[in-house]
C-alpha cells in the first residue's frame, strides 16, 4: 500500500495537469544567445498581483502554468539587462501561448549613476548562488526567519527547526556576512524578526583552505546569508513576547538587535514552563546522560530503536520541562581585515519526570519481567564564552584564534523501585533506589589556525592547534533497600553510601597541511601531519554511612588513561572542470595506556594502523551533483569502560569495566546524489552510508537464578549499520501546491553476550512519509501529512522475543490571515503507537490552536493559545535493546489555555517603491 501512494496520487492529479492553460517562451540577448536564470514575472492586469514567476533554463526557456482565462502583464528581467514587458490574453478554449524569443539587450551604464522603477523580482541567480527578495514572500510582523524560510520555493524547514536548502542540509547561517551566535543555524532562524530581512541567499560557502589555495577540495557547505534592509543595518529593532495561562503556564521570549556598519550586538532571552527548548539543549541532554550515568554505574547502552510521543517545539515530551536562557552576541570590525566575534549564551533547564516501564528481558532459554517505577527531579545550568578573532589578509592568508569557556552544574533528586519477575510470575528480587547527586563541570579550550597561500598558484601551508582542560566533580549520596525471594525466603540488605568522583582531563593536538600544486588543472598533492594526546584522571571514593563511616576500599578506586597517536599521511587530489576526486592514507601510530593506582597495575597497548580515504565528487551543472565517499577511523574505549572496578550503584545490576579492551576500527562508505532544478524548484536528494566496524564494543551480560546481573563491556567481531535517506519535493502548479516524499530505510545488525551465548540481533527500521503543502503562504498556510514507519527486530538466541510493530503519525498544519489583522492557526497530530508484540495500541491525538489580532501598524500582537485542547497527551517510549524489549509511559504536559502580548521594537520596516540602483564605480 505504501509503495502505490505515489503513483495514486499521480493518478489522481493526472487530468488536473492535461487541462493547464499555460504560456511558453523563451529569452535571449541581443546575439541570440539563451539568458538562463533570467526572471519571468506574470503580473494580473486588472488588479496587479503577482499571479506565477519562474526562472528560464539552461535553454533560456519558461514556462508558466496553470493559469486562468484573462490579461496579464508578462515582465521579464535579468541582471546587467533591461526589463521588458508584454501583454498576454489567455481566451476561452486556448491551452496554451506560444511566445515569440524575446530579446533582452544590455543595460546602459555610461552615467555613474542609473536609477531604475521596476518591480521586484521573487528570486535571482547569481553564478551557484540562489537569491530570495523577502518582500515578495509576504514576511508577516511577529514572525521569526524560520517563518520566512518556510515560505522560499527550495528551502524546507522541519519540524526541528533543521534547514534544508536546494535538496543540502544548511550548516551556517549568516546576518550580513557575519557570524551569528557561532555556527549554530537554528539561534538566528528561530530570534531574528523575518520582516528585516531584505534578501536571503543560498550558497555554497568555501572553506578557508580552498579560498587561499583556489584549489577545489569537494567540500560542501550549504549557507544562507541573511542580508537586512537598509534601516536594519544602522539602528535597533526587535521582538518582544509574555504569555500566562492555565495551570500556572508562562511564556516570554524576546530580541533585541543594534547594528551599524562596523558593529552587530544582539541579546536573546527566553523563559517557560510549556516544554520549549533553549539554546544549549543538545547540551542538556548530553550533560544529564553522564550524570545518569554516575548515578546508574556507567551502562554502555546500544539502542534498537526507541519511539516516543510527538515533540513539542524540538524538546521531548516526556516530562515537564522549565526553561530559561539568555545570551548576547558581538560582531566588531576592528579594521578591514580584523573582526572580533564573541558569544555568551545561558541556559538552565528544570526538569520533573515520572515515569513506568515494562521491561522483558531474556536469557538463553527462559523469560523475565522488570516492572520499574522511577521519578526525578533535575535542574541544569549552562554558562558558555565563544570569542574569536579573524585575521582576512586580502586572498593571502587567513588567522584564527578562538577561546571557548563553560561552566555546567546539575542538581538531581532520583527515586526507582524495580521489581523482576521470574516464571510463572513470581517475584524474585526487589530493589528501591535513591540517588541525590550533583555535579560540576569546568572547561576550556584554545584554538588557533593559520592559512597562507605561497609564491606558486596553488601551493599553501596550514596550520592549526588546540589545548583544552575539563575539570568534573560529581557527588551523591547512594542509598538502596534490596530485597531477595530465593525459595519463599525473604532475605534483605541495605546500602547507604556517598559516592564521589572527580575527573581531570587534558587534551592538546597540533596539524599541519602542505599543498603542492601539481600542473596548472588544479591538481594537488597534500602531506598531513597530526598529533594528539588526551590524558585523563580519575579518582573515585565511596564511604560506608553504617555502621561507622569509613572508606570502601573496595569500591573506591583511582585510575588515569593516556590516549595519544601520530598520524601522517598524504592526499591527491585530481580536479576537472566537472570533477573532484582525492585519495588519500594516513598511518597512524596509537597508544592506550591506563594505570591501575589502586591496585599497582596497569595496560598498555599499542596499534600501528593505515587510515585510507577517498573521495569523489562530480557536478554534471548546477544543481545536479553526486558522490561516493570512503572513510576510516580509530575509535578508543572510555575512561569508564577501561576501569576493572566493580559499580554498585543498581545493586542487582552491577556494572564491571575492562581493561582489555581494543579500540573499534571503522569502515564508512556514503554515496549521495542531489538534483535540484531551480527553474520548477523540484529537487531530489538521495544518500545511503554503509558502515563496518571491527572489533566494536558491546555489552555481555552474566544472570544468575534470582536474575541479579552483572553487566561488562567486551569486543566482537564485527557490527553493520546501513542508513540512506531519499527526499523528494516538486511544486504542483495545477492545485497551487508542493508535494514532500521521505523515504529512510536503516538496517542494524549487533552482537552481544548472555550468560557467555552470543545474540545477534538484526533490525530494519524503514519509514515513508508523505506532505502536501500550499506553496504562496502570504495569507493562507496549510499542510497535512503522514509518516509511517515499520520496526522488524529479530533475536538469533530467542525467536519468541522478535517484534514487527507499525507506528503512524498523521498531521494537518493550518494558518489563516482574515479580516487584515485576524491570523487563526491549527495543529493537528495523531500518534498511532501499534501493539503487536507490545499490550496494546496506543492512540496519541494532540490539538492545538491560536488566535491572534495585530494593532497599532500590526506593532502589536495580542494571542490566545491552546495547547492539547482534547487533554489526551501522552509520553510513549517503545524500544528494543540488545537484549531486552520495554514499553513505557511518562508524565507529559497536558491541556492549558493561555494569553500572550507581542510587540516589535524599532521602526517599521520600510516597504520601499521597487526601485534599485546600479553603481557603476
Amino acid at each position: 500500500m505504501i509503495r502505490t501512494l505515489p503513483l495514486l496520487f499521480a493518478l489522481i492529479t493526472l487530468p488536473l495537469f492535461l487541462q493547464a492553460q499555460r504560456i511558453i517562451g523563451s529569452l535571449q540577448d541581443s546575439s541570440k544567445q539563451p539568458l538562463i536564470g533570467a526572471t519571468v514575472m506574470l503580473i494580473q492586469e486588472k488588479d496587479s498581483a503577482l499571479a506565477s514567476f519562474v526562472l528560464t533554463n539552461d535553454k533560456g526557456e519558461f514556462r508558466l502554468s496553470p493559469l486562468k482565462q484573462q490579461t496579464y502583464l508578462l515582465k521579464v528581467s535579468f541582471l546587467g539587462y533591461q526589463q521588458e514587458e508584454q501583454k498576454v490574453t489567455l481566451r476561452e478554449g486556448q491551452k496554451e501561448v506560444l511566445l515569440d524569443p524575446i530579446t533582452l539587450f544590455p543595460q546602459d551604464l555610461t552615467l555613474d549613476k542609473v536609477s531604475i522603477e521596476a518591480d521586484k523580482s521573487p528570486i535571482l541567480m547569481k553564478d551557484d548562488t540562489v537569491e530570495y527578495n523577502a518582500d515578495v514572500f509576504g514576511a508577516q510582523p511577529g514572525e521569526v526567519v524560520e517563518d520566512l524560510l518556510k515560505k522560499l520555493p527550495g528551502v524546507d524547514v522541519d519540524e526541528n527547526g533543521d534547514i534544508k536548502a536546494q535538496g543540502q542540509r544548511v550548516n551556517k547561517v549568516t546576518v550580513d556576512g557575519k557570524e551569528f551566535f557561532g555556527n549554530d543555524p537554528k539561534l538566528a532562524t528561530k530570534n531574528l524578526p523575518a520582516d528585516a530581512i531584505k534578501k536571503v541567499q543560498v550558497f555554497d560557502e568555501k572553506s578557508d583552505e580552498e579560498d587561499i589555495s583556489g584549489v577545489d577540495d569537494g567540500t560542501v557547505n550549504q549557507t544562507i546569508n541573511l542580508e537586512l534592509k537598509e534601516d536594519r543595518k544602522t539602528g535597533y529593532f526587535g521582538n518582544v513576547e509574555a504569555g500566562y495561562g492555565t495551570n500556572e503556564r508562562y511564556q516570554f521570549k524576546g530580541n533585541i538587535n543594534r547594528f551599524s556598519p562596523k558593529t552587530q550586538v544582539s541579546a536573546i532571552g527566553l523563559a517557560n514552563n510549556i516544554n520549549e527548548d533553549g539554546f544549549s539543549f543538545n547540551e542538556y541532554i548530553q550533560f544529564m546522560g553522564g550524570l545518569s550515568s554516575f548515578m546508574e554505574g556507567g551502562s554502555v547502552n546500544i539502542q534498537i530503536d526507541e519511539n516516543s510521543g510527538i515533540p513539542l517545539s524540538g524538546l521531548n515530551q516526556n516530562g515537564i520541562f522549565t526553561t530559561e536562557a539568555g545570551g548576547l552576541n558581538g560582531n566588531i570590525d576592528l579594521s578591514k581585515k580584523l573582526r572580533l566575534t564573541t558569544n555568551y549564551l545561558f541556559s538552565g533547564v528544570g526538569t520533573r519526570k515520572e515515569q513506568e516501564v515494562n521491561r522483558e528481558q531474556f536469557l538463553t532459554d527462559e523469560f523475565f519481567l522488570s516492572e520499574i517505577e522511577n521519578r526525578q527531579s533535575n535542574q541544569y545550568y549552562n554558562h558558555r564564552l565563544n570569542s574569536k578573532l579573524r585575521f582576512r589578509g586580502d586572498s593571502i592568508a587567513r588567522f584564527n584564534l578562538g577561546l571557548n569557556l563553560g561552566l555546567r552544574n546539575a542538581n538531581n533528586f532520583d527515586t526507582t523501585r524495580t521489581d523482576v519477575f521470574g516464571a510463572e510470575t513470581n517475584l524474585e528480587n526487589t530493589a528501591n533506589r535513591t540517588n541525590e547527586n550533583s555535579r560540576r563541570v569546568l572547561d576550556g579550550e584554545i584554538t588557533m589556525s593559520y592559512l597562507t597561500r605561497l609564491k606558486k598558484k596553488g601551493r599553501s601551508l596550514s596550520l592549526s592547534s588546540n589545548v583544552s582542560r575539563e575539570l568534573d566533580e560529581q557527588s551523591g549520596l547512594f542509598q538502596s533497600m534490596n530485597t531477595l525471594f530465593p525459595g519463599g525466603i525473604v532475605f534483605t540488605t541495605n546500602i547507604t553510601q556517598d559516592q564521589d568522583q572527580f575527573e581531570n582531563e587534558l587534551a592538546y593536538g597540533a596539524n599541519i597541511k602542505y599543498t603542492e600544486p601539481l600542473g596548472k588543472n588544479g591538481n594537488s598533492l597534500s602531506f598531513l601531519y597530526n598529533l594528539s594526546n588526551t590524558s585523563e584522571e580519575q579518582d573515585r571514593d565511596v564511604f560506608d554511612r553504617f555502621p561507622r563511616r569509613e572508606r570502601n576500599i573496595a569500591l573506591s578506586n583511582q585510575f588515569q588513561r593516556d590516549y595519544r597517536f601520530q598520524r601522517g599521511g598524504l592526499i591527491l587530489a585530481l580536479n576537472g572542470e566537472k570533477t573532484n576526486f582525492q585519495i588519500g592514507a594516513n598511518f597512524q601510530n596509537s597508544l592506550l595506556q591506563g594505570d591501575l593506582i589502586s591496585l599497582g597495575d596497569s595496560v598498555r597497548q599499542t596499534f600501528n594502523t593505515v587510515l585510507p580515504s577517498m573521495r569523489f565528487n562530480y557536478k554534471w551543472k548546477t544543481g545536479l551533483r553526486g558522490g561516493l565517499r570512503y572513510r576510516t577511523t580509530f575509535r578508543e574505549p572510555s575512561l569508564t569502560q577501561l576501569q576493572p572496578f566493580i559499580d554498585n550503584r543498581d545493586p542487582f545490576n552491577l556494572y564491571i569495566g575492562n581493561p582489555a579492551l581494543r579500540p573499534e576500527y571503522i569502515h564508512a562508505l556514503t554515496g549521495d546524489f542531489l538534483l535540484y532544478d531551480s527553474f520548477s524548484f523540484t529537487s531530489l536528494f538521495a544518500f545511503l552510508t554503509a558502515e563496518y566496524s571491527q572489533n566494536p564494543i558491546v555489552e555481555a551480560r552474566d544472570v544468575d537464578s534470582l536474575f541479579r546481573q552483572i553487566r561488562r563491556p567486551i569486543n566482537v567481531d564485527n557490527a553493520i549499520r546501513i542508513r540512506g535517506s531519499i527526499n523528494f519535493d516538486t511544486p504542483i502548479k495545477r492545485l497551487k501546491m508542493k508535494v514532500g516524499i521521505r523515504l529512510e530505510p536503516n538496517f542494524n545488525r549487533g552482537i552481544t553476550f548472555i550468560n557467555g551465548n552470543e545474540n545477534m540481533v538484526n533490525r530494519w527500521t524503514n519509514s515513508v512519509g508523505l506532505r502536501l503543502e500550499n506553496r504562496k503562504k502570504k495569507s493562507f498556510d496549510a499542510a497535512i501529512g503522514a509518516k509511517l514507519t515499520f520496526n522488524d527486530v529479530r533475536y538469533s538466541l530467542s525467536s519468541e522475543l522478535d517484534r514487527s510493530f507499525l507506528n503512524q503519525v498523521y498531521y494537518a498544519d493550518l494558518r489563516v490571515n482574515f479580516l487584515k489583522n485576524w491570523i487563526f492557526r491549527t495543529n493537528f497530530d495523531w500518534a498511532i503507537y501499534a501493539g503487536g508484540n507490545f499490550a496494546e495500541d496506543v492512540q496519541v491525538p494532540l490539538l492545538k490552536a491560536s488566535l491572534t489580532r495585530q494593532l497599532f501598524k500590526k506593532k502589536v500582537r495580542l494571542e490566545i493559545e491552546a495547547f492539547d485542547i482534547l487533554n489526551q497527551n501522552k509520553g510513549i517510549t517503545r524500544r528494543a535493546e540488545l537484549n531486552y524489549i520495554e514499553d513505557g509511559n511518562s508524565l507529559t504536559l497536558r491541556r492549558f489555555f493561555s494569553f500572550k502580548l507581542s510587540y516589535s521594537l524599532g521602526s517599521n520596516p520600510n516597504k520601499g517603491s521597487g526601485a534599485f540602483i546600479i553603481d557603476k564605480r
